[in-house]
């Protein structure tokens, strides 16, 4: 990957890493089958987009730390540390709804299944990575 971008990929974790070059603009992208991954995103970025997948969930980055674990058949759980992360779903039923796309802030979390989006802030010991 570029430089700015670290990805930390975490054990008994299935990912695939696509990069699509728009020749002055990179998208990065990472469909997370199963598993978590930890991600740096350098803020001066600004000519590329960082895209994490899930089954039923994308996580769009810029300048921001943040997790990011898909559970199959349970959900998935995005927890941002520093920056922002907009948030969206996959599933059909909930695009439509006010909660279809959510901006995560600094020491929240949020987990989404079929049945929507739970928000959450977290504490200090789930801050420790």
């Amino acid at each position: 990957m570029s430089d700015g971008i670290v990805v930390r990929v975490l054990s008994d974790s299935e990912v695939s890493f696509r990069l699509i070059d728009l020749s002055t603009h990179y998208k990065i992208g990472i469909d997370l089958e199963k598993g978590e991954l930890l991600a740096h995103i350098h803020k001066n970025l600004k000519k590329e987009e960082f895209i994490v997948r899930s089954e039923n969930l994308s996580a769009e980055v810029r300048g921001t730390s943040f997790s990011f674990q898909n559970i199959p058949g349970q959900g998935t759980k995005v927890e941002v540390l520093e920056g922002r992360v907009a948030v969206s779903t996959h599933v059909e039923s909930q695009k439509s709804a006010p909660e279809g796309e959510q901006v995560i802030e600094p020491n929240q979390g949020i987990f989404v299944n079929q049945k929507g989006f739970v928000r959450s802030h977290l504490n200090d010991f789930e801050k420790i990575v």
